[in-house]
Formats: structure tokens, C-alpha cells, sequence
């Protein structure tokens, strides 16, 4: 970390908040403040095409940059010179480079890129315990029974001081069976 030069800025004010909401009517004035789920932007047709031609929409970033069309409607002309409006970029997405590490910012800026080396998209090698969970030694010893939540769907452990048998066995795995 000693090598990175890290700042810190400040959260955007209310007021930076009402004016994005403002900026944002201007794009397209259909748009309901506080209208902001998919299902509530799908049909509109204005938004969108502000979306595909102004914006570059990433898992982890959201850019946004003048078109620099002077017949846009939605942007005001970019206030530089043209040929260097021109060479301003979209941000790169990281990709790998030889090894572990990632190609530098300047070999990347001007490229087009695309998500597919994002960390969350990459296939994780399988364990071999078998397990949808990464136990400890120590914690597969004490866990009784694994099961999914009907909620979230991911696994959950029934952990148990005693051994579990018989009887007693039956009778919470009809109990779970009459949760889920």
C-alpha cells in the first residue's frame, strides 16, 4: 500500500444530491424523482439513449462523458479544444498482464475493454471437501447437518454440542423439513 497515493474525498452533498436529480429530469423529463428501479425506467426510451450514447455503465464503475455532437440536445458542447475533447477516454477496465499483475493504466487508456477478467466473473477453482462452504477443521467437526435458506439460498450449518441420533435426528429433520 506504501506504494499507492490514495485520496480521500468527501461524500456528495445534499445538494450535489438535488442537483444530480435535476440534471437527471433534463435527460428526461418522464422520469418521476424517485422513480429509480429498472422496472420504473424500462420503457423510457430518452433515458436509454442518453445510457448507450453518453455513459459507460460497469459492474464496480459508472462513467459518464459529454457525446460532443453539437446537434445533442442532451449535453452542452464540450468547452475544450476538439482535439483534446477528442482524446479523452472512457475509464479502461483492469486486465491482466503476465502473471499476477495488471496491465498499467497507460496501456490500457484509448482500448476498448470489456468486464471479463472482473474477479467476480472469473471460475473459482473447486474445493475438494464437496462442501458449499470452506470449513475448518475444527468447525466440520461440530457442525450436525448443513441446509439451505429458502430466503437467500445459500447454506446454512445446524451446529450441536451433542451428537444427534435416532430418535431425536428424526425428529429435527421433520422440524426442518416443516420450515423449509
Amino acid at each position: 500500500m506504501e506504494r499507492c497515493n490514495l485520496k480521500n474525498y468527501p461524500a456528495a452533498s445534499e445538494a450535489d444530491i438535488v442537483k444530480l436529480r435535476s440534471d437527471i429530469l433534463n435527460v428526461d423529463a418522464d422520469l418521476i424523482d424517485g422513480s429509480i428501479t429498472q422496472h420504473d425506467l424500462k420503457g423510457k426510451k430518452q433515458f436509454h439513449s442518453f445510457l448507450s450514447s453518453h455513459c459507460k455503465i460497469r459492474h464496480y464503475m459508472f462513467c459518464v462523458k459529454k457525446c460532443g455532437k453539437a446537434t445533442c440536445t442532451l449535453c452542452k458542447p464540450p468547452n475544450l479544444p476538439e482535439d483534446t475533447f477528442d482524446s479523452l477516454h472512457f475509464l479502461p477496465d483492469p486486465e491482466p498482464d503476465d502473471g499476477d499483475k495488471y496491465k498499467s493504466f497507460d496501456q490500457l487508456y484509448g482500448h476498448e475493454t470489456s468486464e471479463k477478467y472482473r474477479p467476480s466473473l472469473l471460475q473459482k477453482p473447486g474445493s475438494g471437501h464437496g462442501m458449499p462452504f470452506s470449513p475448518t477443521a475444527q468447525t466440520a467437526k461440530n457442525v450436525e447437518m448443513g441446509i439451505y435458506c429458502s430466503e437467500c439460498e445459500k447454506p446454512q450449518v445446524i451446529y450441536s454440542k451433542y451428537v444427534v441420533r435416532g430418535k431425536k435426528r428424526t425428529e429435527l429433520q421433520d422440524m426442518l423439513g416443516d420450515l423449509f
